[in-house]
């Protein structure tokens, strides 16, 4: 299959380089062949585009730094900026992984390193579940389900007016690190109002800072296509009985032949 890589890059001060240095080692480690769309979130250092060059060799790395206006304390304008650069490539992926600098504002480096340690070296494993589903449409480590409003507010719609679902339960991915089928993101940005790519979508939008995390994934399970995880867990209740795909099941009608 065909891989690119969607990497939303915060790096504010000299002293978090290293971050960016180990996922670049990562992708370098794990990865061939693979183009990587960087968009880099403002204040940066200055040894943030250095540190990209370096790995020029490895990999067609594209990068830009997101515009004033739609920077946000958080990875949601890297991660517009990065989208937008793989919507104007013109380039068509099988599969799209998504990343940021987790831990550059929250010093979780543990669940970084798990990650990195676990996502990236099961590329295999992970390419194997959408090889052997068509009907799989997105991939993270772990799906969580929150235990609170019955739905999430609809943010989507105002950017994409052709999903074939509702908006669906209070399903996440946690931690941003998660790969999507390229049919359903393609499908996304290249018919999406421009307002996804220019706009802030905090200030703007009545998103928060949480949305690539909570509500992006949503693109491709609103196309009627499914989750796939390897842990469930309950936001206030830990690691919970599985019901996600007895939920799913009013939602994905026409595939429930495949999550009975």
């Amino acid at each position: 299959m065909c891989n690119a890589i969607i990497f939303s890059v915060y790096i504010p001060s000299h002293d978090k380089v290293y971050i960016l240095t180990e996922l670049l080692e990562a992708f370098k480690n794990n990865f061939i062949n693979t183009d990587i769309f960087i968009g880099i979130n403002r204040p940066y250092c200055t040894e943030v585009i250095e540190e990209i060059i370096k790995y020029k060799d490895n990999f067609n790395i594209i990068y830009e730094i997101s515009d004033d206006h739609i920077v946000t304390k958080c990875d949601i304008s890297g991660y517009q900026t990065a989208l937008m650069l793989l919507k104007n490539s013109k380039k068509n992926y099988d599969l799209i992984w998504f990343v940021h600098t987790k831990g550059v504002t929250s010093n979780r480096h543990s669940i970084r390193k798990e990650l990195i340690n676990t996502f990236f070296i099961n590329q295999c494993h992970i390419i194997k579940i959408f090889e052997s589903n068509p009907n799989i449409g997105t991939y993270s480590k772990y799906i969580i389900k929150y235990d609170g409003p019955e739905y999430f507010n609809d943010v989507l719609s105002q950017f994409y007016k052709n999903f074939k679902l509702p908006y669906f339960y209070t399903y996440w991915y946690a931690y941003t690190f998660y790969v999507m089928r390229g049919s359903g993101l393609h499908e996304f940005i290249n018919n999406c109002e421009q307002s996804f790519f220019t706009s802030n979508l905090i200030k703007e939008k009545k998103c928060d800072r949480y949305f690539f995390e909570r509500d992006f994934p949503h693109i491709i399970w609103r196309q009627n296509m499914l989750p796939e995880y390897s842990y469930y867990e309950s936001w206030n209740y830990g690691y919970a009985n599985n019901t996600f795909f007895d939920d799913c099941k009013g939602f994905f009608s026409s595939i429930n032949e495949s999550i009975d």
